[in-house]
């Protein structure tokens, strides 16, 4: 992408980014499990071993730093979903430490914001964020918004990684590196530069830049994500009283589903 962007003479090119762990955890580090022989976090560290490839092309760039998407909670399997009690609760290995999140078409938004500062952000790096919130306050407004409790499951990132689904270990040692090196992860995420570039940025959940949680713009149904390893369009049905949102296939073939409950199911 950079040969290209330099071969086509761009005049100014936002990569998106994430930190090179290794920089703060070394692979020798045993905290976290080193991954394909060379990553902590997989996904972070090949975005930002790739940032000096723009700058030592010469291209124009604005490196831009991006955050947990509040999105996952919603198509990525990581929703509220209710235990034996009946209760809501959502699950993440943060302990009492802030995660840096964002709404994801913010960080658009602010990338357009970029691009309209002209050349007086090449070479800076501007980090995206919405909210600094513990896992706790992320539930306290959730309860708000949905009307209900919603529990915060705060577990280990070993537990975490030991769910086994494709990429739990990435995503293990990715909320470990936010948990442990909290100050430097929020720090890259300025909210009020932030806000600077983008006044309307979100706050969580997905309401107005000064609206706060209470008032975000909620349906009563709340989105979660359905996997089904079916082939066929009429294998995507949703449970009883749910209702299906989109319908994709993967590569593999694999057949997947999000879909909608009521939220007093």
């Amino acid at each position: 992408m950079a040969g290209a962007a330099r071969h086509t003479g761009l005049q100014h090119v936002i990569w998106s980014t994430l930190e090179d762990t290794r920089k703060h955890v070394p692979l020798s580090d045993n905290r976290m499990p080193t991954l394909m022989g060379k990553y902590k976090v997989p996904h972070f560290d090949a975005k930002g071993e790739a940032d000096r490839v723009f700058t030592e092309s010469k291209v124009p760039t604005t490196f831009l730093v991006t955050s947990f998407y509040w999105e996952n909670l919603i198509y990525f399997g990581m929703a509220p979903k209710r235990g034996p009690d009946g209760k809501l609760a959502f699950t993440l290995p943060m302990g009492n430490k802030k995660l840096a999140s964002v709404a994801a078409e913010d960080i658009g938004k602010t990338a357009y914001s970029v691009f309209k500062q002209g050349q007086k952000l090449i070479g800076t790096t501007v980090g995206v964020a919405g909210d600094h919130l513990t896992g706790s306050q992320m539930a306290a407004s959730l309860n708000k918004v949905l009307g209900e409790e919603v529990r915060y499951n705060d577990i280990s990132p070993e537990a975490f990684r030991a769910f086994g689904f494709p990429g739990a270990d990435d995503l293990g040692n990715m909320f470990q590196f936010n948990q442990e090196l909290e100050e430097v992860c929020l720090k890259a995420r300025n909210l009020a530069a932030g806000r600077e570039l983008n006044p309307a940025m979100q706050r969580f959940w997905l309401a107005g830049p000064e609206q706060g949680a209470h008032s975000a713009r909620v349906a009563p149904w709340l989105p979660v994500v359905h996997f089904t390893a079916a082939h066929s369009q009429s294998a995507c049905v949703p449970p009883n009283n749910c209702r299906v949102e989109r319908v994709w296939t993967c590569r593999s073939g694999r057949r997947n589903a999000a879909y909608s409950i009521p939220v007093g199911m």
